[in-house]
């Protein structure tokens, strides 16, 4: 069982993941994201989406869980045919606000 991340784009506000979950069993995931503010703060994201990107997205009922200023979790409920070897079953998309916006 194994769930695996491949940065997809990786800005200073804006980073992208596509998850691949190769097992049904696979239920939880953290995603280390690395934002930082200028003093070299870490910050949690402010924005978090979850796109699916196949069926077994739907399958797996992916859901966010925990963001904090070190990762990103995810959660899924282990369902029969949930898994897919080798394919990304959904992106992760992360944005921090630029400071004027904040």
């Amino acid at each position: 069982m194994t769930v695996t991340k491949v940065a997809v784009v990786a800005g200073a506000y804006t980073k992208s993941w596509n998850i691949t979950s190769d097992a049904d069993g696979d239920t939880t995931f953290a995603i280390a994201h690395g934002f930082v503010v200028q003093d070299g703060v870490a910050k949690a994201p402010a924005l978090v989406w979850l796109t699916p990107l196949t069926s077994q997205f739907y399958t797996h009922k992916w859901t966010l869980g925990t963001v904090d200023t070190t990762n990103i979790n995810i959660n899924a409920t282990s369902a029969a045919g949930g898994g897919l070897a080798g394919t990304p079953q959904l992106q992760v998309i992360a944005m921090l606000p630029h400071s004027v916006i904040d």
